[in-house]
């Protein structure tokens, strides 16, 4: 069940929402369609979670992934948390991701670690 909750979503720039592996790049993994369908893909798949509604709980959750050099997101982890609650939400919208571009170094793919900020707020 979906709650009518404001949930905002921070995306920062390749910048500084990506951590990566290497040294330099060619090409940074990208979501399909780019950022804006990063956010608009959390936004509308993220569920306030009913505990922290009724806790009030807020704040930002940042998860840090990897993007294989399939596309693949795995080993997602929490690098700050807010409650159990939120945390296990985030968790759950970065495993229904589906396969980004993957970054490229000297043509070829490489894995790449990105940094996702997610923000509850009621």
């Amino acid at each position: 069940m979906k709650r009518n909750v404001l949930i905002l979503l921070v995306c920062f720039v390749a910048s500084m929402a990506m951590n990566v592996v290497a040294q330099e790049r060619e090409q940074l993994p990208q979501f399909p369609g780019g950022d804006t369908e990063l956010m608009s893909f959390v936004a509308q798949n993220l569920v306030y979670p009913e505990q922290a509604i009724k806790d009030k709980v807020q704040g930002r959750v940042i998860v840090e992934m990897v993007i294989e050099t399939t596309g693949e997101v795995v080993d997602a982890k929490i690098l700050r948390s807010v409650s159990p609650e939120c945390d296990a939400e985030v968790l759950r919208i970065v495993r229904l991701m589906p396969k980004w571009t993957p970054g490229y170094k000297d043509g070829e793919p490489v894995r790449t670690t990105f940094v996702l900020p997610v923000i509850f707020k009621l």
